[in-house]
């Protein structure tokens, strides 16, 4: 955006005399140069973006290319990465509110992992790359969604909201409406 002064050149001063209007117009003509010249060189700022982010371990592509495409459904973003030790490492750079393992893995990843995610607040879920398809959809989707809410809240607690833990939101998806209504 540059300064102008074309505005100031235009009008007249009956206060002061024609040669300072001059005079001043003149300083402020530079001084608008100054200023343009030192506004090009600034760059601007970069915004960190808290965004709804799950993270993808392992599994192969067909079915990482459908939980991919699952979370970008649901507005969340995917963070892939190929093994324990990389998803250990980007965790707390990433900050997922969810992260979906496809892979088998031993114990001690395991516990690296849980440990981590939970350091960032995020839900660790582990899928049988064996399940039919229909209920492994299912249970990304939910993962998805858990996602989503887990980001508000993470944005309410981050603008100064207190969160009881009543308000915390659990996926319920995966029950039966009729035994929720029986609990009522």
């Amino acid at each position: 955006m540059a300064l102008t002064t074309r505005r100031l050149l235009t009008i007249p001063s009956p206060i002061i005399g024609a040669t300072a209007f001059r005079a001043m117009t003149a300083c402020l003509s530079r001084l608008a140069a100054l200023l343009n010249a030192r506004v090009e060189g600034v760059e601007s700022t970069a915004i960190r973006r808290f965004d709804a982010v799950g993270m993808l371990v392992g599994g192969l592509r067909p079915l990482a290319d459908r939980v991919t495409m699952i979370f970008q459904r649901s507005g969340i973003r995917c963070v892939r990465v190929a093994h324990i030790p990389a998803a250990c490492e980007r965790l707390a750079v990433a900050m997922p509110q969810v992260v979906v393992v496809l892979d088998n893995i031993r114990p001690d990843e395991r516990d690296a992992l849980a440990d981590r995610a939970t350091a960032v607040g995020a839900l660790v879920l582990h899928l049988d790359p064996a399940l039919d398809e229909e209920t492994r959809d299912e249970l990304i989707a939910g993962a998805a969604k858990v996602a989503g809410e887990r980001k508000v809240l993470r944005e309410l607690v981050r603008h100064g909201e207190t969160v009881d833990d009543d308000e915390w939101i659990v996926c319920s998806d995966f029950e039966d409406d009729d035994e929720q209504d029986d609990d009522v």
